[in-house]
This record gives C-alpha cells, sequence and structure tokens, in this order.
C-alpha cells in the first residue's frame, strides 16, 4: 500500500499538481515509516462494537431440487457468510469471532431466542435479495473502562415493496424485560442504552437520519480514552480497539510531530475522538463531520472534558 502511496506522489509531482510532505523521501521508492506492527495486549474480546446480522442459518438443499442451500433455515443472529456468485447467503453463528466479547455474543443468544419466540412470517428476518422481512441488525456497543453498554435494534421500515408491520408493544415489553436499562451482565458491565432503529436501507442496514425510538435508559454510552469522557451514540463512530488506539496516537503525535503550533484537520470526526486526544499537543484542532448526531456527542465531549482540555 506504501508502494502504491509513493508511486502514485511521484507521479503526482512530475505533473505539478501534488507537492510532497516534508517526511516523504527524495527517492519516492520508500517511506521512513516504522515497520513495527503495534502490539495489543488483548488479543480476544477487545472489540467495543459489533453488529450482528438477523438472518437464516445454514441448511442442506431440499432433496430434490437444484439449490444450493436451504433459505428456511432457523434464524440466527451472528455473521454473514456469503459467495454471491453461486447465490449462497446465510447467517454464522458468532461464537467462532476471537475478538468479540463473550458479553456481545449472549446478548446476540438471548436476542435470537426472543426473535424466535415471534410467531407469524410478517416478523421473518430481512432478505436482500428480495427486500423483504423485518429483523436486521442488532448492534451492541460496550465501554471496557466505564462497563456501560448500549444496545440498538434495527427492523425494517414498511414499503410499498416491504410492507412490514411496526414492531408491536409486546416486543418492545421483551426487548425492555431481556435488556432493559440497568440490566446486568457477566463481568460487571450495565446496560444503560435500549433503543430501536426502524430504516428502509435497500442495503439491510441502517443510516444516519432513519427513525430512532429510545425504549429504555438514555441514547449513548459513555466510554473513556486517554483520560478524556467520550458519549457514544447508536450512529456515531468510535474506535473498535480502544486500548491498541492508544498507542497508535501517541505514535501518530511523535510521527507528525504534533506541538504547540500546530493546527490539526480532525477529518470525519466522529465524537471528536482523535481530535481532542491529540489537542493536548497542539494549538488548535479543527473538526469536520456530516453526522449529525455525532457532532452533537462531539460537542458535548468537547464541554465535558474542557478542564482538562484547558489545562
Amino acid at each position: 500500500m506504501l508502494d502504491e502511496f509513493s508511486k502514485t506522489l511521484i507521479n503526482e509531482r512530475k505533473k505539478g499538481v501534488e507537492v510532497a510532505p516534508a517526511w516523504f523521501t527524495n527517492s519516492g521508492e520508500t517511506l521512513p515509516l516504522d515497520p513495527t506492527i503495534i502490539h495489543s495486549d488483548v488479543l480476544d474480546g477487545y472489540r467495543n462494537k459489533v453488529e450482528f446480522t438477523v438472518g437464516r442459518g445454514y441448511l442442506p438443499p431440499r432433496p430434490g431440487t437444484s439449490e444450493l442451500w436451504n433459505p428456511e433455515g432457523p434464524v440466527v443472529v451472528g455473521f454473514n457468510r456469503t459467495n454471491l456468485s453461486r447465490g449462497i447467503s446465510f447467517v454464522e453463528n458468532p461464537e467462532i469471532i476471537r475478538v468479540n466479547s463473550r458479553q456481545s455474543v449472549a446478548v446476540a443468544k438471548t436476542f435470537e431466542e426472543l426473535i424466535r419466540s415471534c410467531p407469524g412470517a410478517e416478523y421473518s428476518p430481512f432478505d436482500k435479495a428480495r427486500n423483504k422481512g423485518f429483523w436486521r441488525i442488532l448492534l451492541y456497543r460496550e465501554s471496557k473502562t466505564t462497563k456501560q453498554v448500549l444496545i440498538c435494534v434495527v427492523v425494517s421500515k414498511a414499503t410499498l415493496e416491504n410492507p412490514v408491520p411496526p414492531m408491536s408493544s409486546e416486543i418492545k415489553e421483551k426487548l425492555v424485560a431481556k435488556f432493559g436499562s440497568g440490566t446486568e451482565l457477566e463481568g460487571g458491565l450495565r446496560v444503560v442504552s435500549l433503543s430501536v432503529i426502524t430504516s428502509d436501507d435497500l442495503t439491510g442496514g441502517y443510516k444516519e437520519g432513519d427513525d430512532w425510538e429510545i425504549l429504555s435508559g438514555g441514547g449513548h454510552y459513555e466510554e473513556i480514552l486517554c483520560g478524556l469522557r467520550f458519549t457514544v451514540s447508536p450512529f456515531a463512530f468510535f474506535q473498535v480497539n480502544t486500548l491498541v488506539f492508544e498507542k497508535m496516537l501517541a505514535l501518530i503525535t511523535e510521527f507528525a510531530g504534533i506541538d504547540s503550533q500546530t493546527v490539526l484537520f480532525d477529518i470525519c470526526c466522529g465524537t471528536g475522538a482523535i481530535g481532542l486526544c491529540l489537542s493536548k499537543n497542539a494549538k488548535k484542532v479543527i473538526g469536520v463531520e456530516l453526522i449529525e448526531q455525532a457532532v452533537e456527542n462531539a460537542r458535548h465531549n468537547v464541554l465535558v472534558n474542557s478542564d482538562q482540555l484547558l489545562a
């Protein structure tokens, strides 16, 4: 990747449309970066965010058919395994993925049982190929430091092509009973936010501007990074491996030579994590972000940490 960057920059310099940064070598063949990979002290269960897909698990093809797999498999909350060129798409159980926490997998299994208890074809998993179905995603976010957990369920919004019903009050009550604010999880984790996003996104996902309803607790959870406290909402981006990210920030500070004369532009700043953490060494930080919820988080995070930032 670095070699391709070097070649592109050399060509652009020859055209006179690009200026090489000071740290770029004259030869252009290599970049003076330390090849050492940043070591993570934790290898298993380090992710603080998981998006579980709701879909159908694998079943062998039905006898006498030409199908490659049986699309009527059991409801599974896990991760996609697909071979679109062969028309194969099913959801695999999440236990085999090492980077996700035990707590997130336990929540996924409990959510899977809840979905299976909801009868009726109108509450079937969303099928991207047919643009049909109700259940889409289980969003799980946790903090290793504050021990707070945010859970958000993503379902389909009714359209002409996908006339699903709204989430019933009975289902909402079941969700609150299982994952309401104050629910204790293994390892001292505690749910502080439970909400529902309703989306008609054709990808099966969700996007900024979709309908969002808080069922229990607040609309965010809190994370601590570099000694600063951050508010994170469902739509906002935040680093998924905070332990390694803190090491990376130290490397960025050294590599970029950030000092009291440096003005930083934090492009796609999200909750402001990178900019705020680097601001301790910089003269000024300017954040740029399009997602409104993330901008609100970032502004709040500046206020919450104002004493440390001014110091």
